[in-house]
């Protein structure tokens, strides 16, 4: 009960927030000021084919997306070694929702940007979603969201696997603290979600993310919740 006095205190003398939607719209406008003002006049794509961008995941995202509109699953890549197996390789993410729906619906190339871009937006929010939840005030969950976001490994263009794997993870923090402070039905919707979309985007690096947050988040919430320990015994 001290604990959440304390809380509720801190929150009220911290400054008031600014909207939601101010904040989102003005995240949106700094990551794409930086990626077309920074990134983009720095790329360049399809010169010797010696970057992981345009010589193994734009092409696998090209390919995957054209089978699938043509009423084929990609079962099997011909055009690598002497054929390797499409779908059964985690980085392509042949079934990922946001790459299907952009690569469905645009050309190529424009739907690349719009997926790191969507990406780094959706990054941003969950990072300050999950520092929020974590009882940051608004400034400080802000800062980290910009140095989540546009740390190298991070920001950098020619990795979008890396991007979208890592994406879902503030959101499953952000959902997994607010589970077990609030059970319901949305915050639980929210951890299934984002851990699913997770799974889809999964490859060899960001498939260890979520149970690795997972780890490192245990210790807090068994601190959090000790006092409800030994009712939880009693139903032993």
């Amino acid at each position: 009960m001290q604990r959440e006095n304390g809380r509720t205190m801190d929150r009220l003398a911290s400054p008031a927030p600014p909207p939601a939607r101010l904040l989102t719209v003005a995240w949106a406008a700094i990551v794409a000021a930086v990626w077309f003002g920074l990134f983009v006049p720095s790329m360049r794509p399809g010169i010797d084919g010696s970057s992981d961008l345009d010589g193994y995941f734009f092409p696998k995202y090209v390919y995957g997306s054209e089978t699938l509109l043509s009423g084929e699953l990609p079962l099997w890549n011909p055009y690598e070694l002497c054929g390797t197996p499409f779908v059964g390789a985690s980085q392509p993410a042949v079934f990922y929702p946001p790459r299907l729906i952009l690569f469905a619906l645009m050309p190529p190339t424009a739907a690349l940007h719009v997926f790191m871009l969507v990406h780094y937006v959706l990054l941003g929010v969950g990072v300050f979603l999950a520092l929020r939840a974590l009882d940051l005030d608004w400034p400080g969950a802000s800062l980290g969201a910009i140095v989540v976001t546009f740390q190298p490994f991070i920001f950098n263009p020619y990795t979008p696997h890396w991007l979208a794997g890592f994406t879902w993870l503030p959101y499953v923090v952000a959902a997994f603290v607010r589970t077990l402070e609030r059970p319901s039905v949305r915050p639980g919707l929210g951890l299934a979600a984002s851990g699913t979309l997770s799974y889809f985007q999964s490859s060899g690096c960001s498939s260890l993310l979520v149970p690795s947050a997972r780890g490192m988040l245990r210790p807090w919430g068994e601190e959090r919740w000790s006092l409800s320990r030994p009712r939880w015994r009693s139903w032993r």
